[in-house]
């Protein structure tokens, strides 16, 4: 339910942009809906669309951020 394009218009607006993620054991239900949401969260996190993620799974979401570094890098 979010599209970049409204991350973008938010930040020009003044507004951060919140996303609070759910456990890893819940994500295998989006991708059968065809919904991989973490490789579009890697995306706007590297391209700075998001600006806190907040979940229960610490470790999951530090690798998260850490790999969204990564290919924001190269």
């Amino acid at each position: 339910m979010f599209h970049p394009y409204d991350a973008k218009a938010l930040h020009d607006a003044g507004v951060s942009n919140r996303l609070n993620l759910p456990r890893p054991q819940r994500l295998p239900a989006y991708r059968q809906g065809r919904r991989d949401i973490i490789t579009c969260l890697e995306e706007w996190i590297a391209e700075g669309l998001i600006d806190t993620i907040s979940g229960d799974d610490v470790p999951f979401l530090a690798k998260l951020v850490e790999r969204a570094g990564a290919a924001s890098s190269r």
